[in-house]
């Protein structure tokens, strides 16, 4: 495999200069732009598949939002999405730009397949709508400068669906890494071991619609579908930008289909650390652990629910340990999921009480990862920053 060098553009500076760019915090009880109307939030739905089920799920939950508008090309996905919303009649719309233009609509969740997120994003916010939009932010890194040239100049909230960012369980897994659980964190392992979701249907249209996913145009390949929360887990958790990337996959199993069905990644941190990568489509399920090392031990991240700590100076494991091994299990929180908490953050933000989580600086991180590793596995080539 040959190296090859890659600029990002804006990537430097969206990284380093966290200050610049997108400010979101203003005077202390401030709203950002115009009130949201009876302190709530009304919120219109792009695109309303199997996914927006669970956006509507949240938002039918949380007494500061409600669903005034929904948005499909197809008739039957709206009369779907109708019967979930609860407390409200939403109105319903075939075209997103008409939904935009509707004065009583504060912010757009946007639930499309891939390809379409950029313009959607930035048509919204440039009708001055507060964005959640579903990961990834495009499908290329030229989509991810669009969206931030625009980002920067409005005065609305701009929020990624990575839900895990929220999700309990997770939130205290990265409080344990960067609390100093087993010291500076050196190496991670992470998988995705699962099993194909494709569904055949018989019209070659309805097909090619409906699994959107398995192509490249649309979708920008699986480690930015899936794969996309997992990579952003270890951009968090290793807490450093990312700045190589290796890998090798492809079609092992899968063969009628343009995007990979496998992969191994090698990621390397600018502060030295390395994360490893699995992915196949292919499993039956493997529920090994995650595993984090550091310089004073490893975390053993269970998928049941449970962390277990692991201390032990790993620099001095010829001569044996300088102090003695120990071992400590933490149960990790359940409940409620990060689909409904990211909403709940979502309304800090709107307050300028907190700044969006996951920002476009965050999403870019992980759109870099997941390009990269495509990249590296089609064109045999390892990437650096």
């Amino acid at each position: 495999m040959r190296e090859k060098n890659v600029t990002r553009r804006n990537f430097l500076t969206t990284s380093a200069k966290v200050a610049g760019g997108l400010t979101i915090l203003g005077a202390a009880g401030s709203v950002r732009g115009e009130p949201v109307s009876n302190g709530k939030i009304r919120w219109g739905i792009i695109g309303v598949g199997n996914r927006a089920r669970a956006h509507i799920a949240a938002l039918n939950e949380l007494d500061f939002c409600e669903v005034t508008a929904l948005c499909d090309i197809r008739e039957a996905a709206l009369q779907r999405g109708l019967k979930l919303v609860k407390g409200t009649r939403p109105k319903t719309f075939k075209r997103y730009e008409e939904m935009l233009e509707e004065h009583d609509l504060d912010a757009v969740c946007i639930v499309t397949p891939n390809h379409l997120h950029k313009q959607m994003t930035i048509d919204s916010l440039e009708a001055n709508k507060h964005v959640l939009c579903e990961k990834p932010m495009g499908i290329t890194m030229a989509d991810c400068d669009e969206v931030v040239a625009v980002a920067k100049k409005a005065d609305r909230v701009l929020q990624y669906g990575m839900q895990l960012r929220h999700t309990p369980t997770y939130v205290r897994v990265n409080e344990l890494v960067q609390g100093g659980a087993i010291g500076n964190i050196r190496y991670a392992w992470i998988s995705d071991f699962r099993r194909d979701i494709r569904q055949l249907y018989e019209d070659p249209l309805v097909d090619r619609t409906q699994n959107w996913r398995y192509f490249q145009h649309t979708s920008g390949g699986m480690l930015l579908e899936y794969s996309i929360h997992r990579l952003d887990l270890l951009n968090w958790w290793m807490n450093s930008r990312p700045v190589r990337v290796s890998a090798s996959g492809g079609h092992n199993v899968w063969r009628d289909r343009e995007t990979i069905d496998h992969c191994g990644m090698l990621i390397e941190y600018a502060n030295g650390a390395k994360a490893t990568y699995g992915m196949t489509l292919y499993s039956r399920g493997y529920r090994t652990p995650w595993l984090l090392m550091g310089d004073d031990g490893q975390m053993l991240v269970e998928r049941s629910g449970r962390v277990v700590i692991q201390k032990g100076d790993v620099s001095n494991s010829l001569g044996g340990p300088k102090f003695p091994d120990s071992e400590e299990v933490i149960e990790l929180p359940k409940g409620e999921n990060g689909t409904k908490l990211q909403y709940v953050h979502f309304m800090k933000a709107v307050n300028d009480e907190a700044q969006p989580l996951p920002d476009w600086r965050i999403a870019y991180d992980a759109m870099w990862v997941g390009i990269q590793g495509e990249t590296a596995i089609r064109e045999e080539k390892v990437i650096k920053l």
